[in-house]
């Protein structure tokens, strides 16, 4: 993801464009999460363009990828703490969200 942000940055400052907005998380979990949002987020507020960061909750539909262990295991190998609520959003809800943040 790191590399990605990298690449639009690059991409955006090539075009003559001067902002730019990334998708980053509400809450940056810890381990290897942590360490590619921090990353992310710095490398735009340090890029000289003007920024927005969507911070979005974890995604709904990334919960399928758990599907096996809760259907075998009784149990969600997610990176979450299990003592905080965790809030989803659908993919299909942040387009539109998305919209009506940048015309705002």
């Amino acid at each position: 993801m790191v590399k990605l942000v990298a690449d639009g940055v690059a991409a955006v400052k090539a075009a003559g464009t001067t902002t730019i907005v990334v998708v980053s998380v509400i809450d940056v979990p810890t381990g290897l999460f942590k360490a590619q949002f921090t990353e992310l987020e710095g490398s735009v507020k340090t890029s000289g363009l003007d920024y927005t960061l969507l911070r979005l909750p974890m995604f709904f539909e990334n919960q399928w990828s758990y599907l096996g262990s809760i259907k075998d295991e009784s149990k969600n190998y997610s990176p979450n703490d299990p003592a905080k609520p965790m809030s989803l959003v659908a993919v299909a809800d942040i387009g539109a969200a998305s919209a009506a943040v940048l015309a705002a």
